[in-house]
């Protein structure tokens, strides 16, 4: 309510006025009139085709704009132009009714099938990023988003849409996605068993770490064993590999852990590894669980007490004449 006050201005006069203000050649008060939210619907309409790239873009930021005028600015040549207006409609999709015969959603949806199909990525990239989480968008929309050749645009649609089934999933697996789009589906909250198959068999290594990571993946013991028996030769799956006991589902749990000092920590009372170099690292803690456990301390009592410090020692470095000349006793002038 306060942005809206702030944003009012002065009061206009009048439609008259402001008819004559959109028409003026003066493009100071152009622009301070496109982004004010009681401004008439056919003024904002009529300033959506203005000759300045600012007064179009507070067109394509203002809220209150008529969806003909975001029509007309989806195809706008100025794509700061397009990025504001697919950031407005991004926000403004998670409230559209479900009803089709609702002429202001088809009006909305209309725009935003012409931002999904932009030629600018960043466009598309905006649009993904605000509709991820929608449940009430067209599912062909979101498919199209998932499947775009940019991983910016098809990445967060993966990971989070509500609206992807396992059907879907598995139909962008075989379809040979973007590099990098079967790590976003391996990273989903929860993964059927048909989609962890999937991904298992894929030679994605990156997807298959990230899909082992996932706690709500439903990987069964004989895929899990199949994926550790295939794992030593490949080179990026020399990273270390902490095996965690999971308690709720019954079976170890393998998770990678990208720190060589995480992995040491984890397995601290395995093995004598501590941080050094990555390969060395990565072969002690690849090899902690055939280890023998290390002899543990002595108790702190029979330890060998350390030796009081007698002396304070100042960490400024001397020089000689410092010294020669604090060895000199003090003479009164």
């Amino acid at each position: 309510m306060l942005k809206r006050l702030l944003n009012r201005g002065p009061a206009i006069a009048g439609y008259e006025t402001s008819k004559t203000v959109a028409s003026s050649d003066d493009v100071r008060q152009r622009r301070k009139l496109a982004p004010r939210d009681d401004a008439r619907p056919e003024i904002l309409y009529y300033l959506a085709e203005d000759e300045d790239t600012k007064v179009r873009r507070a067109v394509a930021s203002n809220p209150t704009a008529p969806r003909q005028a975001d029509l007309i600015l989806a195809e706008d040549r100025d794509d700061d132009v397009r990025c504001e207006l697919a950031r407005k409609i991004g926000r403004l999709a998670p409230n559209l009714p479900r009803d089709a015969a609702d002429k202001l959603a088809r009006l909305t949806l209309d725009v935003l099938e012409k931002l999904v199909t932009a030629q600018l990525p960043r466009v598309r990239q905006i649009v993904a990023d605000e509709v991820k989480h929608c449940d009430n968008l067209p599912r062909g929309l979101i498919r199209r988003l998932a499947m775009d050749a940019e991983l910016a645009v098809a990445g967060p649609v993966l990971e989070y849409s509500p609206l992807l089934s396992d059907a879907d999933l598995r139909e962008i697996i075989d379809s040979d996605p973007v590099r990098g789009a079967l790590g976003a589906v391996a990273r989903r909250g929860a993964l059927g068993e048909s989609v962890c198959e999937a991904i298992a068999e894929s030679e994605d290594d990156d997807a298959i770490v990230d899909l082992l990571a996932n706690k709500g993946a439903q990987i069964r013991e004989e895929m899990l064993d199949r994926l550790i028996a295939r794992a030593p030769p490949k080179e990026a799956c020399t990273r270390p590999w902490c095996v965690v006991a999971s308690s709720a589902s019954g079976p170890w749990r393998a998770s990678p852990r990208s720190s060589p000092s995480r992995c040491c920590a984890r397995w601290r009372n395995a093995t004598t590894c501590r941080r050094r170099p990555w390969p060395r690292c990565a072969r002690r803690c690849a090899n902690a669980s055939s280890r023998a456990p290390p002899r543990s301390r002595a108790p702190r009592a029979t330890r060998r007490p350390r030796r009081p410090r007698t002396t304070v020692r100042s960490r400024r470095p001397w020089s000689a004449a410092m010294a020669v000349t604090c060895a000199r006793p003090w003479r009164p002038r």
